[in-house]
């Protein structure tokens, strides 16, 4: 008996995901790049691609997709719908296409929006199916297809019409002692950023203890819970300490900064 596609565990990997040791993974070894495309629109339009690489020795069908996500306080969420949502002015070219083994296809994006959508930022997360694997699962027995993983590899596309701009805030910090240390960061512009945080600590002693965090996403009009660091050492007792840093971020060619002076709560674990 064929299972039904609803009945294969489907999961997208967007640049890395956390699979149990014991699962059966079926994937072809493909490679995307760029992970991350921006463009500005001109009279409306706005236009990007992406190249894709079939590095496995078997020939691979391939479809290309759109869905409309966001990025909330925990991460990367795929939603149903979206003020900013791309997926209804996008077009692919080609959107279904055969690659051969250690053949590249280039795949162009194209995106037409209208005059009144002034001084926004629409973005869709871009997925490419392997059909082939997703054939190959739903021919083997209902039995033997329960914790396939069928990956589906995906880029972010940003659209922006008009002026846009990011306006990050540090809103708080917070910390468990001997655990994990987290800075939350509203962006209440119009355009999404991955900014870098360098940041500084005194503990109880005067010892400075320092890092740096490399670029995450903060969506435009939303927050972010940043992971500092994933364990705060002993000389950091709960109590209240002062939380130094600048977040650090490009627009266009140039970099933007920010300092931040915020109290740091470290509560007991």
């Amino acid at each position: 008996m064929r299972p039904t596609f609803q009945k294969l565990l489907y999961t997208s990997l967007i640049l890395a995901s956390t699979l149990i040791a014991t699962t059966k993974i079926a994937v072809a070894q493909v490679m995307i790049y760029p992970m991350v495309i921006e463009s500005d629109t001109k009279k409306g339009q706005a236009k990007g691609s992406f190249s894709i690489t079939n590095n496995s020795p078997t020939l691979m069908r391939t479809r290309v997709r759109a869905q409309p996500f966001s990025y909330g306080r925990k991460g990367f969420e795929i939603v149903k719908e979206s003020a900013g949502d791309l997926v209804p002015y996008l077009v692919f070219s080609p959107r279904e296409f055969v690659l051969q083994p250690g053949q590249t296809r280039q795949v162009r994006l194209s995106a037409q929006l209208l005059p009144s959508m002034k001084d926004r930022e629409f973005r869709a997360i871009i997925f490419t199916d392997n059909l082939t694997a997703i054939d190959n699962a739903s021919n083997i027995s209902a039995g033997a297809s329960q914790g396939i993983i069928i990956p589906s590899l995906g880029l972010t596309f940003y659209v922006r019409q008009g002026k846009t701009d990011a306006q990050l805030t540090v809103l708080s910090a917070s910390a468990v002692s001997g655990s994990t240390m987290k800075l939350l960061v509203k962006n209440s512009g119009n355009a999404t950023v991955r900014p870098e945080i360098s940041w500084k600590l005194v503990d109880k002693n005067g010892i400075e203890v320092s890092g740096k965090l490399d670029p995450i996403t903060v969506i435009a009009g939303g927050d972010r819970e940043m992971p500092l660091i994933d364990k705060l050492g002993p000389s950091f007792p709960p109590g209240t300490y002062e939380l130094k840093g600048e977040l650090s971020w490009k627009k266009g060619e140039d970099i933007k900064s920010q300092s931040f002076t915020i109290p740091l709560a470290v509560s007991a674990k």
